[in-house]
């Protein structure tokens, strides 16, 4: 298919994924690209814009057979933060979405986008319950931390939450609310009977993500605060996580 404008809406995704096969480099799929637009500059995107925010990718939620919880990739961040599903199944999930952004901006943003952008402040949170995303190229479902270069070359068709009913989750951030801009600070646990996953990203930098026993007897695991941040930013973190793990802790105590 030839397509010479700056912006497309495909009829379907298999229609998306032509177009994308055909354009290769020189175009990206884009939902509400209000990140994206962050680098676009005055002349606007260098690529053009294969726009799958229309697309039929299922319903905004759905739970499987498997009590995993599947969330479509191209769902609004205010239509997921109100799903009724959601607030069931994982509250700290619609509760945190009510930090991301404006209630103008979550209107427009999808999920896939967040997850996709690099420095989303919701990749800490589905990163540290160990969500699987799943592609349309070949249907392979991959973890947050198994997406690098080709974030953007293949179509992120749905999101797969597992069953977390046994786990106390928990998630926080320091930004510039003021400002459009990634969170300085977004930390991250999940803590299950026996283990306990932790994710911390710092300034816009990758998510990092370690796993440890329950309940912790020792420090926290220094990989969590390791590369070139500002050291404030890394005593932030540190202790946003060790007041959380503390406050869970006493509840077991108790």
């Amino acid at each position: 298919m030839n397509v010479d404008t700056a912006y497309v809406r495909p009829a379907d995704m298999e229609d998306a994924i032509s177009i994308k096969a055909s354009l290769r480099a020189a175009g990206m799929y884009g939902c509400g690209l209000t990140a994206a637009q962050l680098g676009w500059g005055v002349k606007g995107p260098e690529q053009t814009i294969i726009d799958i925010s229309g697309l039929d990718f299922g319903p905004d939620v759905c739970l499987a057979d498997s009590g995993s919880m599947v969330l479509a990739a191209n769902a609004p961040l205010e239509r997921l933060r109100l799903n009724p599903l959601i607030s069931g199944q994982m509250p700290t999930f619609a509760d945190f979405l009510g930090y991301v952004g404006s209630t103008a901006m979550r209107n427009q943003a999808s999920l896939g986008g967040n997850l996709l952008w690099g420095a989303g402040d919701l990749e800490v949170l589905f990163a540290v319950v160990d969500a699987k995303l799943r592609f349309a190229g070949n249907g392979r479902a991959q973890s947050l931390g198994q997406i690098t270069s080709d974030r953007s070359d293949d179509l992120l068709v749905s999101i797969i939450v597992p069953a977390l009913q046994e786990s106390r989750i928990f998630v926080e951030k320091l930004g510039h609310r003021q400002a459009f801009s990634p969170a300085r600070v977004v930390v991250a646990g999940c803590v299950g009977r026996q283990s306990v996953r932790l994710a911390v990203r710092l300034a816009g930098n990758p998510v990092v993500l370690v796993e440890t026993s329950w309940p912790m007897n020792g420090p926290l695991d220094d990989a969590l605060f390791t590369g070139d941040t500002d050291i404030h930013l890394k005593t932030v973190a540190h202790n946003l996580l060790r007041g959380h793990l503390a406050q869970l802790a006493q509840q077991d105590m108790a």
